[in-house]
């Protein structure tokens, strides 16, 4: 069994997926699959990441936010429309992202790493999608809770914190 990442640039859009889907499909063995958030689709665009960066900061500073949840969301629904993905995966994905904000978090950090977690969270259901569509079977099995990801994320908070101080 083979472990295979692809990263952001990797699955930018639908033809990226799709190049991915043939390589996995190339061999048998690569059968768990790591999804990073959609990268870049060409100069001077935007990767998930960095939108769902501008969202946490918009909740954060009490903004409207609708504008970039419609623009993350299209993101998503442009590479699943493109494989015909079922309207209820995409309503997952929609619901998932439109839940963020109302989500409890202890702190400002943790809620800017549950935004950042879930490109990756729901490109893995998408993906999952899409492999499925073209005939691979598939599911995603990304849990994100805060108890998992947090105190490693705040640790590297602290260390980055004291070596600006020093």
């Amino acid at each position: 069994m083979k472990i295979v990442k692809f990263g952001g640039s990797s699955l930018a859009d639908a033809a990226h997926f799709q190049k991915v889907i043939d390589i996995i499909s190339s061999d048998n063995n690569r059968r768990v699959v790591v999804t990073s958030a959609p990268g870049k689709r060409f100069t001077g665009d935007i990767k998930v990441t960095d939108l769902l960066i501008t969202y946490a900061n918009k909740v954060m500073s009490e903004k409207p936010y609708a504008d970039i949840q419609n623009q993350i969301f299209n993101r998503y629904e442009q590479i699943g429309d493109a494989f015909n993905v079922s309207a209820a995966v995409l309503t997952s994905i929609h619901d998932k992202l439109l839940s963020l904000p109302n989500a409890s978090y202890p702190n400002n950090d943790y809620l800017m790493a549950a935004f950042k977690a879930h490109g990756e969270r729901l490109n893995a259901e998408l993906f999952a999608a899409c492999l499925t569509q073209s005939g691979i079977p598939a599911n995603s099995s990304i849990q994100v809770k805060p108890a998992l990801f947090s105190p490693m994320i705040l640790t590297a908070l602290q260390l980055t914190k004291q070596l600006i101080q020093t």
